[in-house]
């Protein structure tokens, strides 16, 4: 079975700097790949994310040393490829819209990974790849995962991974249970059981009947009209968790609400000013061919060269 997991990232001003160059980057190799398919895609070619990702690589990437700066995970560029090709793909099959350039400050975001290792993720303290130690404000399951994504929500960071874990497969003890409607209960079962009526009144709202577990199994025999209220396990986390609910301490409390401004309506006729590099005709003939022959892509990227520097300097 695979879960999914999001969380709030307690970072210092330092790190949170560091997670808007990540973001940056991906934004600039998303948009360049989307510019470049265009320019691409007008002149009759059917460009791929592959012969994107390999030209930007070798000859783009060694002429911006920000990119390769101490600090920066080197894979977001691999996953924004990634991420232009699913967006071209659902597109193709009807089932998204056309792409549009990313900009600043709207769903920031970026993916790495360890090279194809495993990454272990536990309690509040995680270690990313190259990126170093982050933290989170609540502890996460000892699991590991193949990917991380963080994304910034306004003027936080959020951590989101996914992770296998086994089935539980609960054993049946009853093959048939009576009910039987009662007037003080909702109603009482064969096996013993009672369903609350002030469980049943109160549709989801609860602010009495609070789960609580010793052991992470202990979750399987949380009642079925609790299961969807918040449960707290007593541990480190778990214990201050549980004392700032029965003690109406919230950790994050809402902050004051500002004055409501009048914002002018968006133009949405209006693209993104992007702005493509020009290929040179001599350059377009030798990607026709090595379309036809892959052996010749090496070729056809140094023939960029100018083209590229030239658009980089806008």
């Amino acid at each position: 079975m695979l879960l999914s997991i999001k969380t709030k990232l307690k970072l210092t001003s330092a790190e949170k700097q560091l997670m808007s160059k990540h973001a940056g980057i991906a934004r600039f190799t998303y948009n360049w790949g989307l510019a470049t398919w265009q320019n691409l895609y007008q002149d009759g070619l059917k460009p791929n994310k592959y012969i994107l990702k390999k030209f930007f690589n070798n000859h783009v990437k060694t002429e911006l040393g920000w990119i390769k700066e101490k600090g920066i995970c080197q894979k977001i560029t691999q996953y924004a490829f990634d991420h232009l090709g699913n967006a071209f793909d659902r597109f193709f099959k009807g089932l998204g819209a056309y792409p549009n350039f990313k900009k600043k400050f709207q769903h920031d975001s970026f993916t790495i990974d360890a090279s194809g290792k495993s990454i272990p993720v536990g309690g509040v303290r995680t270690k990313l790849p190259t990126i170093g130690w982050i933290r989170t404000f609540e502890g996460l399951p000892n699991v590991t995962t193949s990917k991380v994504t963080i994304s910034r929500i306004a003027d936080d960071w959020y951590l989101s991974f996914a992770y296998e874990q086994p089935e539980q497969v609960t054993i049946k003890q009853h093959e048939v249970v009576g009910v039987d409607l009662g007037v003080k209960t909702l109603a009482t079962l064969s096996t013993g059981g009672v369903i609350i009526q002030e469980l049943y009144d109160a549709q989801g709202h609860n602010s009495k009947f609070i789960p609580i577990t010793i052991n992470p199994e202990d979750a399987n025999f949380i009642p079925s009209p609790l299961r969807s209220a918040t449960s707290y396990r007593l541990n480190d986390d778990g214990y201050e968790s549980l004392y700032r609910r029965l003690t109406n301490q919230p950790q994050n409390r809402k902050p004051e609400l500002g004055k409501l401004q009048t914002l002018a309506p968006r133009d949405r006729s209006a693209r993104s000013q992007f702005v493509p590099f020009e290929i040179t005709e001599e350059a377009k003939q030798l990607l026709m061919a090595a379309f036809e022959s892959s052996n010749k892509i090496i070729s056809v990227i140094k023939t960029f060269g100018s083209s590229l520097l030239s658009m980089l300097d806008r």
